[in-house]
């Protein structure tokens, strides 16, 4: 299968001090420059997230070492959502006529 559209969203993770950043990969260009972000205002691992509208990484859930969170932040602004359940490791996907709606299912809330 070759991919040659859309673009990959890389975030949080674990060491955090390796997670903090996260990236945006165009696979529509052949700069081998991702778009960097800055770093992510909270320190979580397995947590969710997207691409909306193409330019807005969203991070979504996650363990913080001492609890699940049910927090939604958007990278580059002060916006905050929250999620139904505190969750980790669900899946998500970026739907929507305008790309606009994160879709978050599964995961967990049992301590790992």
């Amino acid at each position: 299968m070759q991919v040659n559209s859309g673009k990959i969203l890389l975030l949080t993770g674990y060491p955090w001090s390796a997670g903090m950043t996260s990236e945006v990969i165009d696979l529509e260009s052949t700069s081998t420059t991702c778009q960097v972000w800055d770093a992510s205002p909270v320190q979580v691992e397995d947590a969710a997230g997207g691409l909306l509208l193409q330019k807005w990484p969203i991070i979504c859930g996650g363990w913080d070492g001492s609890d699940f969170t049910d927090s939604c932040r958007i990278l580059g602004s002060s916006v905050q959502l929250l999620m139904l359940a505190k969750r980790a490791r669900g899946a998500s996907i970026v739907t929507g006529n305008l790309e606009d709606t994160l879709f978050v299912t599964g995961g967990t809330n049992k301590e790992k």
